[in-house]
């Protein structure tokens, strides 16, 4: 919390700062963003899984198969494929969601993923789907306002199923978040600050 309060004394004194004394002056509330931003990610922001780095806004290539443990125990004996006979509505939504995400029918898996949390509670597995889903949709939207829309339905969606989840998991979805907020802010120059704003709670709750 000490950090919190001495970031907000600094932005506090960057207001206060003429604009004039900038190279850039348009640029200025951009600068404070990210001055914001990498303030509070080098201290407060932690890695929560070794997948995390596979969580960039903006992958190079198109993601992999995931490694993913289906909600129930679907897995054959080798544990490297889902079963072909799911014996739950959730494995089937699973299975489902897993087979359009290896065959990168990414929006194919989102629907399924939205579709089940519908019905009711839906494991942090699918969630991932859905989420690394979104990610390579708004990778291949590259900057249009199609990639805008799909970051703002990515953020709705992780922000709805918080909801009811344990600690870990709530830490986990928020690392989520941070990502779509991230990749959002970085398409949606019209509203960067508002977001630059929601991603700094974000960060902020993460830490507590």
């Amino acid at each position: 919390m000490n950090r919190v309060l001495e970031i907000d004394a600094i932005l506090h004194r960057l207001i206060a700062v003429d604009e004039t004394n900038l190279l850039v002056n348009s640029d200025w509330n951009d600068v404070a963003d990210d001055i914001k931003l990498n303030m509070v990610r080098a201290q407060c922001y932690r890695p929560l899984s070794p997948r995390s780095s596979e969580c960039s806004p903006r992958p190079s290539t198109s993601p992999r198969p995931l490694d993913i443990t289906p909600p129930a125990s679907t897995l054959g004996s080798a544990g490297s494929e889902i079963s072909e006979l799911p014996t739950t509505c959730t494995d089937v939504s699973y299975q489902s969601a897993a087979h359009a995400f290896n065959r990168e029918i990414f929006s194919r898996c989102v629907q399924i993923v939205e579709a089940a949390e519908k019905q009711g509670h839906i494991e942090m597995q699918m969630i991932s789907l859905a989420h690394h889903s979104y990610i390579a949709m708004v990778h291949e939207a590259d900057k249009t306002e199609d990639a805008i829309k799909l970051a703002t339905w990515w953020n709705k969606f992780l922000e709805g199923v918080e909801k009811g989840r344990t600690n870990t998991e709530l830490l986990e979805i928020l690392e989520m978040r941070c990502t779509a907020l991230e990749s959002l802010r970085n398409l949606d120059h019209a509203n960067r600050h508002a977001v630059a704003e929601k991603l700094l709670e974000t960060l902020t709750r993460s830490y507590r």
